[in-house]
């Protein structure tokens, strides 16, 4: 007989816990996914980015909503300036334009990336796993050349640093101190 009641609770335990486990995941994709407005990471910096496309609830792309003059797409003009897919004399603006968009899908090719244009989740993962971080700065960095620069901060936010074209050129930034999603804040003027 307590071998019966036994089983029973075994049982009723193992529902409860696969109905709540269910209820679980219905809640979880009931929750808004753009958590964040801002850039920001957590322990290891090689996947601070991954979530952008989750966040923003999209592609950053051309005609999209979210890529008109904002921080993120300066960040990701960056991204693209050092690894030299879009030309210097194409300003770094914040609009995600045709030439951003060719320059991404230039990007995504040489990176093993489904070519497509739009900065989507993947693409954001593998921009991801180039970062590194020395006391608390975040470096997007090409060999033998130029960087992008990041503070992120105890609260995991990102404050735009600077930028260090291939060939010399460096842009600091005069502006916000994060790197926001929907708007932009972040000034890049040339050193000097």
């Amino acid at each position: 007989m307590a071998s019966r009641k036994w089983t029973i609770a075994a049982v009723a335990a193992a529902t409860i816990a696969v109905a709540g486990g269910t209820a679980g995941w219905a809640a979880a994709d009931s929750v808004d996914t753009k958590a964040s407005t801002y850039v920001d990471g957590l322990n290891k910096v090689t996947d601070d980015w991954n979530d952008h496309y989750r966040e923003l609830g999209g592609s950053l792309c051309d005609g999209c909503e979210n890529s008109d003059n904002t921080d993120l797409v300066v960040l990701w003009q960056s991204v693209l300036v050092v690894d030299g897919f879009l030309a210097t004399e194409d300003p770094i603006d914040g609009y995600f334009g045709p030439d951003t968009k060719r320059a991404t899908a230039m990007w995504q090719d040489h990176f093993g990336v489904k070519q497509t244009g739009k900065v989507n989740a993947a693409t954001w993962a593998e921009a991801s796993s180039h970062l590194s971080e020395t006391d608390g700065t975040v470096y997007y960095a090409k060999e033998g050349g130029g960087e992008v620069r990041f503070t992120r901060h105890e609260d995991g936010s990102y404050t735009f640093n600077k930028v260090l074209i291939p060939g010399g050129e460096e842009l600091v930034n005069n502006g916000g101190k994060r790197i926001e999603f929907y708007k932009r804040t972040v000034k890049l003027a040339p050193v000097g």
